[in-house]
Formats: structure tokens, sequence, C-alpha cells
């Protein structure tokens, strides 16, 4: 894809049960360990080295006893399997989480950029999504309601998880500046539209949004991957055909403690088609009280 954006979806809490935490062994490329692997995502993120290659951000404690070439799955409780082929641990990353870098291969129900609303586990190859005996229930940061008139039809999406990096986040911005992200998928199956919106030196305060920003929507309605379309918008001089008319407001900003704040706004304009994709036209986008986690250190 030409476009540079990076989008990102982050999903509920972590959990990595005490049997997963045993030395691993690699046999024949997969991984193998005394007990299963069950360890639980909770943010992942494409990292701009290609199409099929994601951040998986993993708890700080996690071993590292993957090695380059390691497999194992990402699976969903609603049924969604990507064979993934471990790369490498981003030690370098300024973060309280281990970020575990791995491609990622097809999926027959949806790509895995259109799932930033799903909950995912590591597990060995070809074992079964935990439990509830053996995995925490999985919780949603936040699940506000957005509207929007997309190409004339209207669009509802439940929220995924919206995160404000006060001290910026490096491994998606070198220069340290606040970042926050919102994200929504689709409330209606079999639609599977994600939209993510990213900002770049953010300011935490009503009015037209003025910073670095970057938007994602990609997905179809009938939910069939082999239909699936991306159309966007970046502030990115290389892509001067991607900075359209589209604009976001923040109607509303209420830090409600240290880690947690409310944000409530609204957008429209163009997202421009990416690789033979359609335009599209978005109006009268609104979303309402979204808890926003944010994070007062760097990162």
């Amino acid at each position: 894809m030409k476009s540079t954006l990076l989008f990102c979806a982050f999903l509920a809490s972590f959990f990595t049960d005490t049997a997963s935490r045993n030395a691993a062994s690699v046999v024949n490329g997969a991984i193998s360990t005394a007990a299963p692997l069950r360890i639980k995502v909770l943010t992942f993120m494409n990292t701009g080295e290609g199409n099929d290659t994601y951040y998986f951000m993993v708890d700080k404690a996690t071993p590292q006893n993957l090695t380059t070439g390691s497999k194992f799955d990402l699976v969903s409780e609603q049924g969604d399997r990507f064979k993934c082929v471990f790369k490498r641990y981003d030690l370098a990353a300024s973060s309280k989480f281990l970020p575990i870098i791995a491609s990622v291969g097809d999926n027959n129900r949806t790509p895995l950029g259109n799932l930033s609303n799903t909950d995912f586990y590591i597990v060995n190859t070809g074992a079964a999504f935990p439990s509830a005996t053996t995995a925490a229930a999985p919780s949603k940061i936040t699940s506000p309601v957005l509207t929007a008139n997309l190409n004339g039809s209207t669009w509802s999406a439940n929220g995924g998880s919206s995160l404000f990096y006060e001290g910026g986040n490096s491994m998606i911005d070198k220069t340290g500046k606040p970042y926050f992200m919102l994200s929504f998928l689709s409330a209606n199956a079999p639609d599977n539209r994600n939209l993510t919106l990213q900002f770049k030196d953010f300011k935490p305060v009503v009015g037209k949004i003025k910073s670095n920003m970057q938007v994602l929507l990609a997905g179809h309605s009938s939910g069939e991957a082999k239909k699936s379309e991306t159309a966007g918008y970046q502030v990115n001089p290389q892509f001067p055909e991607q900075m359209t008319n589209f604009a976001v407001e923040v109607t509303k900003w209420e830090r409600i403690s240290k880690d947690k704040a409310i944000i409530s706004g609204k957008f429209s304009g163009k997202l421009k088609g990416i690789m033979n994709s359609a335009d599209v036209s978005c109006q009268n986008g609104v979303f309402k009280d979204v808890e926003v986690v944010c994070y007062t250190g760097k990162y």
C-alpha cells in the first residue's frame, strides 16, 4: 500500500496465565511449552514495515521465549485465526509493554486491520481461544456510539480503544509530542468497517483539531474480506491527494482522573480511496462521551 499511515487498534486489558510463563522451546518452527501458551494482547498496530507486519503489545513481564521463526496463532473468541511468524522483540521501545513483532497471514473472515475492537490471544499453533475457565473475561475500555453518513447511508459504530499519550509514543512518533488515537468498529453485522483517527501533537481542548491528523476507514458493509476497501486522510506532502477537506472538532474534553478523560466531537469531509478503492464522503459524524485512557509518562 502506498500510504504511510499507521493504524491501530487498541483492545482490552491484559492477562497472561501463570502456566504461559514456563520456558518455551521451538520444535519445527512451532512454539512448544510445558503448558498451553496463553498471552492476551493489549494493543496491536501495523509496524509500517509492510501490510503483514504488526506490533503485538503484551505485559512487560512476559518471558522472552520466542525465537526468530517461531510460529503461533492469533485467535479471537469470534473464530478469527491468524497464522503468525515471530520476527523479534522491540526491546528498545520505551514502553510499559513488551512489543512482539510478527508477520501475520490471511484470515478468511476479514483482515486483521479491521478487527481493532476484538480481543485476541497468542496461543500455540492450532490451539483454541482460551475458555472462560482459563482466561480472564474480556473487558472493553469504552463502548460509545458513533453515527455518521457515509456516501449517503447511515453508519453507526461502537467504540474501540481510545488512548492519549501526553508524553508521546516513541513507537509511533519519535518526536515525543502528545499522541492521541480514537477507533470505532461497525455496530451492525455483517458490516466490519473500522474507523481509526490518530493525532500527533494533540492538544486536549475544545475546538477544531489543528494537529497532524491521519484517518483510515477500512472494511466493507458486507463483511467480506475480498470486498474490503480502504479510504483515508493524512497530512503528508508525499500524498497531497489525501489532504482533503476532512475536519474534526472536539466539542467536549473532560479529565475525570489522572488516567482517564471523556471526549465528544464531530467530523465531516472526504476520505480518499487507497489502492483502487472508492472515495468516501463522511457527513454529520458525531461521537459522544468516549472514554479515553491517558498515559502521562513517555512511552
